[in-house]
């Protein structure tokens, strides 16, 4: 069993895995990730709620607006694809969609899935394409960065490290979805899981204590030859996480997180990505001008 300190706070470690939030939001986050599971009408509007926003769907227009300017310096051919992503991502959980506009048109689209497809251009313009990878995700909420990606590439597969409800609400979502090899476990369960070609987090893994971030070194960043994990918290606590990945091949800060705290994105690459002719393809398929 993952030990893990609380600073005070009366969640078990069942409940929390070490992740350092203000008790309050992660309780209501984690009741309210529960009965989106077992409540349809909630599972058909958990994205809208106040007790969902402040761990996901809280990213701002003005945040929208600057993944959106990345996506158009880094690989443009994801905006004509902006809407799919949407038809998917923004069917389930009634989330507030926002019209932007992309070259000549209006597209409505949810800030958050504006924010996944920046890192899936972060993904493609690191490690290429990632059809046929391997892929594990340290805090995938509810799986929807896992849908962006497969609406690109199929993957071999992709695993959710979660806690309990979240990591259910994700295999729910995925599954309605008809997103493909998306499986879930929990930190206790990580010694049967393998080596990995990419592991991605977005905030989970930083947010969490020392030791946390100690153990899921061991089990699973040391087994995943490609990394992308973007860091918040204070200065001692990223240089802490530096100091633990410093040695990986090709280890460096990629690029800040376009949001006002500037937060670093950590990335390595122990191989040589995948086959860029796939990404090539999707352009072609698209009709990138």
């Amino acid at each position: 069993m993952l030990i893990a300190r609380y600073d005070k706070r009366r969640h078990t470690k069942e409940d929390m895995y070490g992740w350092r939030c203000e008790e309050n939001t992660a309780s209501n986050y984690l009741s309210h990730c529960k009965r989106a599971v077992l409540d349809p009408v909630c599972f058909e509007n958990f994205k809208s709620s106040s007790r969902y926003k402040p761990i996901l769907e809280h990213v701002t227009l003005q945040q929208a607006n600057d993944y959106l300017a990345d996506i158009a310096k880094t690989n443009p051919f994801l905006l004509d694809k902006l809407e799919d992503f949407s038809k998917v991502n923004d069917l389930i959980g009634n989330p507030l969609k926002q019209p932007f506009q992309v070259g000549e048109r209006d597209v409505y689209v949810s800030t958050t899935t504006v924010r996944y497809v920046k890192v899936l251009s972060d993904l493609i313009s690191l490690f290429g394409s990632l059809e046929g990878a391997n892929i594990v995700e340290i805090g995938g909420g509810y799986g929807g960065l896992a849908t962006v990606i497969s609406e690109m590439f199929a993957f071999d597969s992709y695993i959710n490290i979660d806690l309990e409800w979240p990591a259910k609400l994700s295999k729910l979502y995925t599954s309605s979805l008809g997103v493909k090899n998306f499986n879930i476990t929990n930190p206790d369960s990580l010694d049967a899981i393998g080596d990995f070609d990419l592991l991605i987090s977005n905030y989970a893994f930083s947010e969490c204590n020392l030791e946390t971030r100690q153990f899921y070194v061991n089990k699973v960043i040391s087994k995943s030859k490609m990394g992308y994990i973007t860091h918040n918290g204070d200065d001692i606590r990223r240089n802490t996480t530096r100091s633990m990945l410093k040695e990986y091949k090709n280890f460096k800060v990629f690029k800040l997180d376009d949001r006002k705290k500037k937060h670093p994105i950590f990335t390595w690459d122990k191989k040589t990505g995948f086959n860029e002719q796939h990404i090539d393809n999707r352009k072609n398929s698209i009709n990138v001008h």
